[in-house]
Protein backbone atom coordinates (compact mmCIF):
# COMPACT_ATOMS: atom_id res chain seq x y z
CA UNK A 1 0.00 0.00 0.00
CA UNK A 2 2.79 2.52 0.56
CA UNK A 3 3.09 2.29 -3.11
CA UNK A 4 0.15 3.95 -3.61
CA UNK A 5 1.89 7.04 -2.64
CA UNK A 6 3.58 7.29 -6.16
CA UNK A 7 0.28 7.46 -8.10
CA UNK A 8 -0.71 10.82 -6.25
CA UNK A 9 2.98 12.70 -5.67
CA UNK A 10 2.93 15.72 -3.67
CA UNK A 11 -0.47 15.22 -1.95
CA UNK A 12 0.49 14.71 1.82
CA UNK A 13 -2.89 13.37 2.45
CA UNK A 14 -3.93 10.08 0.57
CA UNK A 15 -7.12 7.70 0.87
CA UNK A 16 -7.96 4.46 -0.60
CA UNK A 17 -10.84 2.47 -0.09
CA UNK A 18 -10.46 -0.54 1.71
CA UNK A 19 -12.42 -3.52 0.66
CA UNK A 20 -11.58 -6.57 2.47
CA UNK A 21 -9.34 -7.92 5.74
CA UNK A 22 -7.84 -11.28 6.72
CA UNK A 23 -6.84 -11.52 10.50
CA UNK A 24 -6.99 -14.68 13.15
CA UNK A 25 -8.59 -12.16 15.50
CA UNK A 26 -6.50 -13.43 18.23
CA UNK A 27 -7.10 -17.27 18.10
CA UNK A 28 -3.82 -18.58 16.71
CA UNK A 29 -5.96 -20.42 14.25
CA UNK A 30 -4.72 -19.06 10.99
CA UNK A 31 -1.18 -18.37 10.26
CA UNK A 32 0.29 -14.54 9.38
CA UNK A 33 1.50 -16.51 6.29
CA UNK A 34 -1.96 -17.64 5.57
CA UNK A 35 -3.40 -14.28 6.15
CA UNK A 36 -0.08 -12.86 4.16
CA UNK A 37 -1.03 -15.23 1.07
CA UNK A 38 -5.41 -14.99 1.61
CA UNK A 39 -4.82 -11.07 1.18
CA UNK A 40 -2.07 -10.58 -1.57
CA UNK A 41 -4.46 -13.41 -3.54
CA UNK A 42 -7.14 -11.27 -3.31
CA UNK A 43 -4.99 -8.41 -4.14
CA UNK A 44 -3.99 -10.08 -7.10
CA UNK A 45 -6.96 -11.08 -8.64
CA UNK A 46 -8.31 -7.66 -8.01
CA UNK A 47 -5.40 -6.09 -9.84
CA UNK A 48 -6.45 -8.65 -13.07
CA UNK A 49 -9.85 -7.11 -13.27
CA UNK A 50 -8.02 -3.55 -13.84
CA UNK A 51 -8.51 -2.27 -10.90
CA UNK A 52 -5.84 -0.17 -8.86
CA UNK A 53 -5.58 -2.31 -5.84
CA UNK A 54 -3.12 -2.87 -2.91
CA UNK A 55 -2.33 -4.79 0.42
CA UNK A 56 -1.18 -4.01 3.66
CA UNK A 57 -0.19 -6.40 6.51
CA UNK A 58 0.15 -5.37 9.84
CA UNK A 59 2.16 -7.68 11.47
CA UNK A 60 1.70 -6.62 15.32
CA UNK A 61 -1.87 -7.01 14.67
CA UNK A 62 -1.40 -10.41 12.71
CA UNK A 63 -3.74 -8.76 9.93
CA UNK A 64 -3.76 -7.50 6.08
CA UNK A 65 -6.15 -5.45 4.31
CA UNK A 66 -6.61 -5.14 0.64
CA UNK A 67 -7.60 -1.72 -0.58
CA UNK A 68 -8.83 0.23 -4.66
CA UNK A 69 -8.25 3.23 -6.00
CA UNK A 70 -6.28 6.01 -4.39
CA UNK A 71 -8.09 9.74 -3.53
CA UNK A 72 -6.41 12.65 -2.74
CA UNK A 73 -7.59 15.45 -0.46
CA UNK A 74 -10.98 15.68 -1.96
CA UNK A 75 -11.91 12.47 -1.39
CA UNK A 76 -14.48 13.17 1.57
CA UNK A 77 -15.88 16.32 2.83
CA UNK A 78 -15.99 16.53 6.36
CA UNK A 79 -18.60 19.31 6.38
CA UNK A 80 -20.80 17.84 3.83
CA UNK A 81 -20.46 14.43 5.18
CA UNK A 82 -20.35 13.54 1.21
CA UNK A 83 -17.74 11.10 -1.20
CA UNK A 84 -16.16 12.44 -4.06
CA UNK A 85 -18.07 10.79 -7.00
CA UNK A 86 -15.08 8.79 -8.14
CA UNK A 87 -15.03 7.44 -4.02
CA UNK A 88 -19.35 6.92 -4.90
CA UNK A 89 -18.39 5.20 -7.85
CA UNK A 90 -16.22 2.59 -6.35
CA UNK A 91 -17.97 2.23 -3.37
CA UNK A 92 -21.19 1.12 -5.87
CA UNK A 93 -18.41 -1.51 -7.32
CA UNK A 94 -17.10 -2.98 -4.05
CA UNK A 95 -20.43 -2.18 -1.78
CA UNK A 96 -19.62 -5.11 1.17
CA UNK A 97 -16.61 -5.25 3.18
CA UNK A 98 -15.26 -8.75 2.88
CA UNK A 99 -13.65 -10.34 6.09
CA UNK A 100 -11.52 -13.93 5.46
CA UNK A 101 -13.48 -13.74 1.96
CA UNK A 102 -16.93 -13.51 3.12
CA UNK A 103 -19.09 -10.25 3.72
CA UNK A 104 -19.74 -8.85 6.68
CA UNK A 105 -23.19 -8.10 7.91
CA UNK A 106 -23.92 -5.58 11.22
CA UNK A 107 -27.68 -5.14 12.48
CA UNK A 108 -29.04 -2.18 11.26
CA UNK A 109 -29.73 -1.35 14.97
CA UNK A 110 -26.78 -3.28 17.47
CA UNK A 111 -29.18 -2.49 20.31
CA UNK A 112 -31.80 -4.77 18.91
CA UNK A 113 -30.73 -8.31 18.55
CA UNK A 114 -33.53 -9.28 15.90
CA UNK A 115 -32.75 -6.20 14.18
CA UNK A 116 -32.03 -6.41 9.87
CA UNK A 117 -28.45 -7.75 9.32
CA UNK A 118 -26.49 -5.72 5.99
CA UNK A 119 -23.51 -6.02 4.64
CA UNK A 120 -20.89 -3.41 6.20
CA UNK A 121 -19.76 -1.17 3.58
CA UNK A 122 -16.20 -0.73 2.79
CA UNK A 123 -14.39 2.56 4.07
CA UNK A 124 -12.19 5.06 3.38
CA UNK A 125 -8.84 4.86 4.91
CA UNK A 126 -5.76 7.10 4.53
CA UNK A 127 -2.81 5.40 3.04
CA UNK A 128 -0.04 5.39 5.22
CA UNK A 129 2.93 6.80 4.84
Amino acid sequence: LRSARAMKPGNSTLYTLQVAMWSDFGSGEVSPEEIRRSAEGYCARLRSQGHAAFYYHDEDRRMSIVTVGVFGPEAYDARTTLFAPEVDALMAKFPAMLVAGEELLVRTDPRDPNSKMLPQKPMLVEVPR
